[in-house]
């Protein structure tokens, strides 16, 4: 047996954080994001594995998405990444829009919403993000 093992037969795997006996919150193989946190390296592996697994499940779902330019298809994979594929099937008209390649009635219906300004709760949550993925949409350009 090697450390990795011993630790692992301790602590156990969680995919989901959850409170440790010692009431600290802690996730995977007992690391107490509490306390410690995790580094950037941490960060930047777990977002390539988050932006890996968005592509994936957009090419499965849209098979248009591969037609896309780089900028659009970064656009949505960064909404997947944000608000997961189940939510993103909600917009359906901006998904419709994507399909038949008009870029500016997408990035419209992204925004639009019920609310009393006409934004969606989208906008409400992201702000300024919401506007960048919009932007790059519309006119398919990574902002600078």
């Amino acid at each position: 047996m090697n450390v990795i093992d011993l630790i692992t037969a301790h602590e156990g795997y969680r995919q989901y954080p959850y409170t440790c006996p010692a009431g600290k919150l802690t996730i995977g193989i007992g690391r107490n994001i509490e306390d410690r946190g995790i580094s950037r390296e941490e960060a930047q592996f777990l977002l390539a594995n988050d932006i890996a697994t968005a592509e994936k499940e957009l090419r499965q779902a849209f098979p248009w998405f591969g037609n896309l330019s780089r900028p659009r298809r970064y656009a949505l994979i960064d909404l997947v990444v944000n608000m997961g594929l189940p939510t993103l099937r909600e917009f359906t008209k901006t998904l419709d829009y994507l399909e038949r390649g008009d870029f500016d009635a997408a990035a419209a219906e992204l925004l639009r919403g019920s609310g009393p300004d006409g934004k969606s709760q989208y906008y409400h949550q992201v702000g300024q993000r919401a506007e960048r993925i919009s932007n790059i949409i519309r006119h398919g350009v990574m902002p600078a």
